[in-house]
């Protein structure tokens, strides 16, 4: 089932996310923080699709492990792998952030919550990001094991281990989860009023729902995806799959 539902996730992936990213460059999101934050979703999306699930589906259908083939690919890989993944976690947080600032507080959002900055936090956020992720490119290395004659890709340093745990998911939870706590609070309050007057709610309150809810649902799959991983990881298993 891996081996052909791994190409499938990749098209797919893929497909979907070049689809999202040409949508999210249309004039009303274009000139918005968070139609920029939606399309580096896209991007480090499949970033992370392409760096961690398609290494191991190479290895389940061919028996060929890019990371184990030279060093560069040994210490390249598991560090954009770790970064694309992580970035995917704390985009998304930092979309649930910008669509919280826009429902408690719209006119200061407009005002202080701009394109700009959010291109500077969100390009501050992935530089830290691969600071963190800077021993995966010093301590992974190809090791030879003479009693199977094999080299493998390894690294003794286990901290990095759980930094990915508490970076790629834990932190991002503890962000993503309150907020959609607080955005469907409001969407059930501005559901009441529409309720008690369906008249004043024009279709621009509808699309900023639709937009809403739509974002809501992506937070709440990454909730449903990542809880597992992180019960997993913290069980002893690896929390990325290269």
């Amino acid at each position: 089932m891996y081996i052909y539902g791994a190409p499938v996730l990749l098209v797919l992936g893929a497909v979907g996310n070049i689809l999202s990213f040409i949508v999210l460059q249309s004039h009303f999101f274009r000139s918005k923080p968070c139609g920029f934050l939606l399309s580096a979703l896209a991007v480090v999306d499949t970033g992370a699709l392409y760096t961690s699930l398609l290494s191991e589906w190479l290895w389940f259908q061919f028996n060929v492990r890019i990371i184990n083939i030279s060093v560069i690919g040994c210490k390249v890989l598991f560090f954009c792998a770790y970064v694309c993944s992580m970035s995917s976690s704390w985009t998304l947080a930092l979309v649930t952030v910008d669509r919280v600032l826009f429902v408690v507080y719209p006119l200061q959002a407009k005002i202080f919550w701009t394109k700009p900055r959010a291109i500077l936090i969100w390009s501050g956020m992935v530089m830290a990001l691969m600071c963190i992720n800077i021993p995966v490119l010093v301590k992974n290395n190809l090791t030879s094991y003479h009693h199977t004659n094999q080299t493998l890709c390894s690294s003794d340093y286990k901290i990095q281990k759980w930094i990915g745990l508490l970076f790629f998911a834990i932190l991002p939870l503890c962000i993503v989860v309150p907020c959609n706590a607080i955005i469907i609070h409001k969407l059930y309050v501005s559901h009441k009023q529409w309720q008690d007057n369906p008249a004043g709610a024009g279709s621009g309150h509808q699309q900023a729902t639709s937009t809403m809810v739509m974002l809501v649902t992506v937070s709440l799959v990454f909730v449903i995806t990542i809880v597992p991983h992180v019960v997993i990881d913290l069980r002893g298993f690896k929390i990325f799959s290269l």
